[in-house]
């Protein structure tokens, strides 16, 4: 049976999932500046992650071999669907020359890949699963009677944001399809940390089946 949330609480969920629309907009339509947003977006997620009481970034566990198992194959299986779909359709979707423009002019040229990487490689798994799953969720799941609706409404926050990067590297079109992408990725990250209710699966799975495509691709583009 869910305990009952305050409403200081459930109101305080639902301005910190809006918050990263006008931050977003801000750092990268009116600062032109893709590392301000970023920086402020992950604040945010750090902040509203202790504000919600999240469980805590994991601690040194251990990891059962079957676990193991499935997170490595759905690391290999993403990067290789990655790989196949940018040698198939990758010059129809993205067009190489906006995708590095926009880098380019939003603070984010070649020089600075040697930060971006490890960068979004660590930092931005752990703020977004700290906020979004160790926190939004487990808010919101006690806020409805159905685990689905909170997790649908966690997952619905998390993606719709990114609409606002999508749309400045692909069509909008495209970019809508890729933002209902992310949101199925929140979904199953959600399932995955309330079937072990550990932080550590889903960051894992964020960082390298998640994020790790999306630098391969950058790398891929980024070549001469």
């Amino acid at each position: 049976m869910n305990v009952r949330l305050p409403r200081w609480r459930a109101a305080l969920a639902l301005l910190l999932c809006v918050l990263p629309w006008p931050l977003a907009w801000w750092g990268l339509y009116r600062m032109n500046s893709a590392p301000l947003a970023f920086g402020l977006y992950h604040g945010l997620c750090f902040a509203g992650g202790f504000l919600l009481r999240s469980p805590g970034l994991p601690d040194p566990e251990k990891v059962y071999a079957v676990r193991i198992r499935h997170l490595l194959f759905a690391v290999l299986g993403a990067n290789a669907v990655t790989l196949l779909l940018y040698s198939l359709v990758g010059a129809a979707l993205l067009e190489k020359p906006r995708v590095l423009d926009f880098l380019a002019t939003r603070g984010l040229g070649p020089d600075t890949y040697v930060w971006l990487f490890p960068y979004f490689a660590l930092v931005n798994p752990l703020a977004e699963e700290f906020f979004w799953r160790g926190g939004v969720y487990p808010t919101y799941r006690r806020l409805f009677r159905s685990q689905i609706a909170a997790a649908l409404l966690a997952a619905g926050f998390f993606g719709a944001w990114h609409w606002l990067v999508l749309n400045l590297f692909v069509a909008p079109a495209i970019a809508l399809g890729a933002t209902v992408g992310i949101v199925l990725v929140g979904l199953a990250l959600t399932a995955l940390y309330e079937g072990t209710r550990k932080l550590a699966y889903p960051i894992a799975l964020h960082a390298f089946a998640a994020d790790a495509p999306l630098l391969l691709l950058l790398l891929l583009l980024g070549r001469a």
